[in-house]
C-alpha cells in the first residue's frame, strides 16, 4: 500500500486540498495486491462461510431467532419491562431480539422451549 500510494501521490502531485478532492484515488493497493486480496476473499468464503458446520450453525441461529420472535409476539409479557411500553409490539420484540448476544438468545431459547412447544398449534 505504501509504495503504490507514494507513486500515485507523486504522479498526482496535489498542491492543495482541492487537488486531493478532485483527483482519482491516491491511496490503495497495487494490481498485484488487489489480485491477492480477491484470492484471499474467495478462499475465506469457500473455506469458512460455505463450510457445512458454519451453514448448520447459521441455520440453527435463524431458527432460534424466528422462534423467539414468534413466542414474544404471542406472549409480550415475557419481554423485559422496558420493551413492553409501546403499542408497536413487533418493533419492540425485534429491537429486543436484536439486542441479544448469541449466547443470551440461546439461553433464553433453551429456557422457553417448553413454553414454545405448548403454544404451537
Amino acid at each position: 500500500i505504501t509504495i503504490t500510494s507514494s507513486i500515485k501521490i507523486a504522479e498526482t502531485a496535489p498542491k492543495n486540498i482541492d487537488d486531493v478532492r478532485n483527483s482519482e484515488t491516491m491511496i490503495g493497493l497495487s494490481e498485484e495486491g488487489l489480485r491477492k486480496l480477491s484470492h484471499l476473499k474467495s478462499y475465506i468464503h469457500e473455506k469458512l462461510h460455505c463450510h457445512h458446520r458454519v451453514q448448520h450453525k447459521d441455520c440453527q441461529a435463524r431458527m432460534i431467532i424466528k422462534e423467539l420472535f414468534s413466542l414474544l409476539i404471542k406472549e409480550p409479557t415475557l419481554l423485559p419491562t422496558g420493551y413492553r411500553q409501546s403499542k408497536h409490539i413487533a418493533r419492540n420484540v425485534a429491537d429486543y431480539v436484536a439486542s441479544l448476544t448469541e449466547r443470551q438468545a440461546y439461553q433464553i431459547h433453551k429456557k422457553t422451549k417448553p413454553l414454545m412447544d405448548l403454544l404451537k398449534p
